[in-house]
């Protein structure tokens, strides 16, 4: 099952990367505030889970490899009939030939996916910063779907690249 999770993001990850459509993106110091009707899911770096077995990195409140390179995946779980709003990727990148980049993605019972949204890093700096995909409107469709980050990592730690927290804006059914 693992493994088809890990294929079906992969397919999905290419399929959007080549679709030339993308929200808008917007970088700061801060993410951006939730309106009253909406609350945030934060995923911390903790609860990634390498893709491979004999990976060599470095997990506690931060997430990065020391030596190497691959991708993480962690569970989401939202609330049924929730609409996703925005996507917020917060990690450092100082390296100038790859991004950090975090995906949210569904598969259905079947196991067939689809990527939802990526975020990706740009620029180079020892800071750690806020990368936010917003202008979104996804639903979640608990009875068909399941949800999952994929994070990509294509450097080490040393090199700049680190991962520090996701977070996911959504605005719950109402009542």
């Amino acid at each position: 099952m693992r493994n088809l999770i890990i294929f079906a993001a992969t397919v999905c990850l290419a399929a959007f990367l080549g679709s030339g459509v993308w929200p808008e993106v917007t970088t700061s110091q801060e993410a951006v505030p939730a309106g009253a009707a909406e609350k945030v899911l934060t995923i911390p770096a903790s609860a990634f889970n390498e893709q491979e077995d004999g990976y060599n990195f470095y997990r506690t409140t931060i997430l990065y490899f020391n030596a190497g390179s691959g991708f993480f995946y962690a569970p989401v779980n939202l609330p049924h009939g929730s609409v996703i709003k925005q996507v917020i990727l917060i990690c450092m990148d100082n390296g100038s030939l790859h991004d950090v980049k975090l995906t949210l993605a569904q598969i259905s019972r079947s196991g067939s996916g689809i990527s939802i949204v990526t975020v990706s890093s740009s620029g180079s700096d020892f800071n750690h910063r806020t990368f936010i995909q917003k202008n979104l409107s996804a639903k979640v469709n608990n009875r068909k779907y399941s949800y999952f980050l994929t994070l990509s990592l294509q450097g080490t730690g040393s090199a700049g690249y680190r991962f520090s927290q996701a977070k996911i804006v959504y605005k719950p059914p109402s009542s």
